[in-house]
């Protein structure tokens, strides 16, 4: 599984490369519709350029969460993760209440392999958002080499569902997994890769609690 893994990532870095060559020459055409002067072309062009701005964002979050690409190591990791999160929930009303203590505690795990599994994680609590909600972000050193984190995700709608919530908990067979929760699954095998002893609860009531351990790098 782990060979079939790497190969579906580089899969998805080069289907991410491709795409974003003509979604950036879509933007640059857009940009030139900006000059014009009439009401609903301007209209037009907010639409078009939201959609695209989107687009790019998550083609850009996709090629490093779910591809080859690597995020980096330390400052830089942590920086273009925080980025790639900030951008992609640019779409939905989110508030974020990831403070500096959650910034130095991440920075002290921030190598590509816990970085790629915090985007993975977020990436999930992105499509299990509706309109808005609140994510929160907790830590506490469990040892000398360990840091515990724990995600709180609020709101109305919010839902993994049950099929994502096996596929994390690996509670699903291999012909069971589906586009739905493939990417689940994805991101239970980075967890088990590191030792992240990852676990998911969605109390059907509102709120997602994911809670993980990071080894200090």
């Amino acid at each position: 599984m782990k060979v079939e893994f790497d190969l579906l990532k580089l899969l998805s870095s080069r289907l991410c490369h491709d795409i974003i060559s003509p979604v950036n020459s879509l933007n640059f055409s857009i940009s030139i519709i900006k000059e014009e002067k009439d009401q609903s072309a301007k209209e037009a062009f907010d639409i078009a350029n939201t959609s695209v701005n989107n687009l790019i964002n998550r083609l850009t979050y996709f090629r490093i969460a779910l591809g080859a690409a690597s995020v980096g190591s330390e400052h830089s990791a942590l920086k273009k993760a925080r980025e790639l999160i900030v951008n992609l929930f640019q779409e939905k009303d989110v508030k974020m209440d990831w403070n500096k203590d959650i910034d130095d505690n991440l920075l002290k795990v921030a190598s590509n392999e816990n970085m790629k599994l915090l985007l993975n994680l977020f990436l999930i609590i992105f499509y299990a958002v509706g309109k808005s909600a609140t994510v929160s972000m907790y830590c506490k050193d469990i040892d000398d080499t360990t840091i515990g984190f724990a995600l709180s995700v609020k709101g109305a709608g919010i839902k993994l569902g049950i099929d994502n919530i096996q596929a994390l908990r690996f509670e699903v067979k291999e012909k069971d997994i589906t586009p739905r929760n493939v990417q689940s699954y994805f991101t239970a095998v980075l967890a088990n890769e590191i030792d992240a002893d990852l676990q998911v609860r969605d109390n059907m009531q509102e709120e997602i609690q994911i809670a993980f351990k990071l080894k200090i790098i």
